[in-house]
């Protein structure tokens, strides 16, 4: 019997679906708009996947396979809309 054959045949079913990938990856865009920092717990919250079956250590290696590495807190504000026609009003007063 060959090695592959063996661990080919006896994987252990994925804690995350494509669905659930997805869905974590798409989340983090969602909450960087509305937060400046967030929690890997937090993430998984809005994702709707439950900590209780898939641990954090889980999502963190998803997170680095897809090149989210080393992901400090922000710690600009957010740019909302008021904030940036109010930056772009100083913008144009500083130039001329």
């Amino acid at each position: 019997m060959r090695v592959e054959q063996i661990f080919s045949a006896g994987e252990r079913p994925r804690k995350l679906s494509e669905c659930d990938e997805w869905l974590l990856l798409r989340q983090i865009d969602v909450l960087r708009r509305q937060e400046s920092s967030f929690t890997l717990k937090r993430l998984m919250l809005e994702a709707g996947i439950d900590a209780r079956t898939v641990s954090c250590k889980t999502v963190r290696r998803l997170l680095h396979r897809h090149g989210y590495k080393y992901i400090q807190a922000r710690r600009k504000r957010n740019l909302n809309s008021s904030r940036s026609q109010n930056k772009a009003e100083i913008c144009t007063w500083y130039k001329a």
